[in-house]
């Protein structure tokens, strides 16, 4: 993890306080995964590419992810997690969004649950150390 991208997550927002960036009406908050994604993306620092780059993943689909035209997979949601420094909260989000997908099945849901409870034991288990 690069000290720098973690740290910025975790340091207050550009404008000097921890509401929403310039632009945003006040008292909007994420709603959904790819909200959520770009609000946290953004409030680290980063750009599409940015994150492309440390997920390992194309800037085109993360932006379709962000703007709804694509659902995301807890593999992507990890993924983001890990370069964002946000361990799990972006599975669990992704995990809660396919919990209530009348498509998915049983075994998708249970395994991505399966999957954000792991990561959330790791960072449990991270800090217990």
């Amino acid at each position: 993890m690069n000290g720098s991208r973690e740290q910025a997550i975790h340091d207050p927002a550009p404008n000097g306080g921890s509401g929403p960036l310039p632009g945003e009406p006040a008292g909007s908050a994420p709603v959904d995964f790819g909200q959520a994604l770009r609000y946290i993306r953004e409030r680290a620092g980063l750009s599409l590419r940015d994150l492309a780059r440390a997920t390992n993943y194309h800037k085109t689909m993360i932006g379709h992810v962000e703007t709804g035209a694509r659902r995301t997979t807890v593999e992507l949601a990890r993924a983001c997690d890990r370069a964002l420094g946000t361990k799990p909260i972006l599975a669990i989000l992704a995990v809660t969004e396919r919990q209530h997908r009348p498509d998915a099945s049983a075994s998708t849901r249970e395994s991505a649950m399966l999957a954000a409870l792991a990561d959330a034991l790791d960072v449990i288990e991270a800090r217990l150390r």
